[in-house]
């Protein structure tokens, strides 16, 4: 089983969207969300957790367990060192997966609206992100985040054997800096 978890990685909207309730009321299987996701072995899909375990650590104590970063796995699947120097950014590992072209083009449309939405180089405002109920292009440019990580993790998961527990060591840096005494960006200012 394969768990997908993505964090709106702003301070604000996080403590607005995700409150400690939500983290402890329990579900079905009488399990609360904290308790899932500090579970090592439910595996979790992230890119990039640095900014997701922050958060979720600094705001409700979360300590994220059963990660696996397609980010870090990505860039093990390149051939040479020196192309490994640079992490890639989401949008490039989504455009370079092998979507068909359909698809490709739904997902960057549903992140251009988004983004023109929000960002106020594009005319937009992070206003957007206060109002209710959350708007259905906001809704679609988050799920774009998130929809295609299972066939990513596929795709790169079986491709890094040879650099698997370099992949888990790595991915589990954000977390344990997380906890340090030293304030990281969220706790800042």
């Amino acid at each position: 089983m394969v768990s997908v978890v993505s964090v709106e990685e702003s301070e604000k909207k996080l403590k607005r969207f995700l409150c400690p309730l939500a983290f402890n009321t329990t579900g079905i299987k009488g399990k609360p969300l904290k308790d899932i996701l500090q579970d090592q072995k439910i595996p979790m899909i992230f890119f990039d957790n640095r900014n997701d375990s922050d958060a979720l650590y600094a705001h409700f104590g979360v300590v994220l367990q059963g990660l696996e970063d397609v980010q870090l796995m990505e860039s093990t699947t390149r051939t040479t060192t020196s192309s490994r120097k640079f992490l890639n950014r989401l949008a490039k590992c989504i455009e370079q997966s092998g979507l068909d072209n359909r698809d490709l083009k739904s997902w960057k449309l549903a992140k251009e609206k988004g983004e023109r939405l929000f960002k106020p180089e594009l005319g937009g405002s992070y206003d957007v992100f206060e109002q209710r109920p959350i708007c259905n292009e906001i809704i679609s440019y988050w799920v774009g985040d998130v929809q295609h990580l299972p066939k990513l993790w596929r795709k790169f998961h079986s491709r890094t054997n040879r650099w698997r527990d370099l992949v888990n060591e790595e991915t589990k840096k954000p977390v344990e800096a997380s906890q340090t005494p030293e304030l990281p960006t969220s706790r800042a200012g």
